[in-house]
């Protein structure tokens, strides 16, 4: 029988049995801590996090976390060292995941790549620019038409290095938007008339489109854990080696 210990095991049973609530979890989750095992104690404690415990989940190694010390001791014994976290520190640094919560017990949580930084963007979110308040999260049901579209007007773009969209929810405007953060080392025009084309010829979507450019501020780096549009381009180098 799972008892829970703390609010964050409160918050995960209460988001289980009504999953109204999950986004609520999410939060108590990511402003408390959480607990690790390294696999083996480091001397230096400056060194930053060490190598974790892990489990396998459908043949992928994940990174094991735990809610308090006692699910430790339950799923690995009495032995295992452990590690206190900030949650939101430690989830940051074990991107892209898999990351497990609390494996073996009655209540586990399996967070894969796109949920993890869905996860995290909640809390991010949670910011404000200026005196508006803006909260960002992945679409339940997301634009396919309109994402096949910006993805082939921006992607053949020489200029755009990369391009991510968000849904967003504005506390000065009414209804629920989609939010494109596109980075581009040219003309910012030519992305508007891209997108602007993106949209006129794209099946009718009821959410308007805002349009951002991907700079050092938090939203921007928030919608970099949206869905990606245009993937970040990877130089490559060709390496001749001397016959020898």
């Amino acid at each position: 029988m799972f008892t829970p210990l703390n609010e964050v095991e409160r918050s995960l049973i209460a988001a289980v049995e009504d999953p109204t609530k999950q986004g609520a979890f999410a939060r108590a989750l990511l402003e408390g801590e959480l607990i690790a095992c390294p696999t083996s104690m480091p001397e230096d404690e400056s060194a930053g996090i060490p190598e974790l415990h892990g489990v396998t989940i459908a043949h992928e190694v994940a990174a094991a976390v735990f809610t308090a010390p006692e699910r430790v001791v339950q799923t690995l014994g009495p032995d295992a060292p452990t590690v206190t976290f900030k949650a939101l520190e430690l989830l940051e640094w074990l991107r892209p995941g898999p990351v497990v919560l609390n494996p073996g017990q009655d209540y586990t949580v399996i967070w894969s790549a796109e949920e993890l930084d869905a996860l995290i963007a909640l809390v991010l979110a949670g910011e404000t620019v200026g005196q508006t308040g803006i909260r960002l999260g992945i679409p339940a049901q997301k634009p396919v038409a309109l994402i096949r579209r910006l993805s082939a007007a921006l992607g053949g773009e020489a200029t755009v290095a990369e391009a991510y969209l968000m849904l967003a929810k504005r506390e000065d405007r009414a209804g629920e938007r989609l939010l494109l953060g596109v980075a581009s080392n040219g003309a910012w025009s030519r992305v508007e008339a891209l997108v602007g084309e993106a949209v006129r010829g794209s099946p009718a979507d009821n959410r308007p489109l805002d349009l951002m450019p991907l700079d050092d501020s938090w939203v921007a780096r928030t919608l970099k854990s949206g869905i990606p549009i245009v993937a970040p381009r990877v130089r490559r180098v060709r390496f001749s080696i001397p016959k020898g």
